[in-house]
């Protein structure tokens, strides 16, 4: 079971997911944009 870590510019963990479900596609994209300061396009 794939384990994924979003970890912050300040080095802190910001997110953690356990598994993959297709339908957490988008709120894993949303978390990356928010954490990078990219608004989506």
């Amino acid at each position: 079971m794939p384990t994924s870590y979003l970890i912050g510019t300040d080095g802190k963990v910001r997110a953690v997911h356990v598994g993959f479900r297709l339908d957490d596609r988008e709120k894993i994209e949303k978390e990356i944009r928010a954490a990078l300061g990219v608004a989506r396009k």
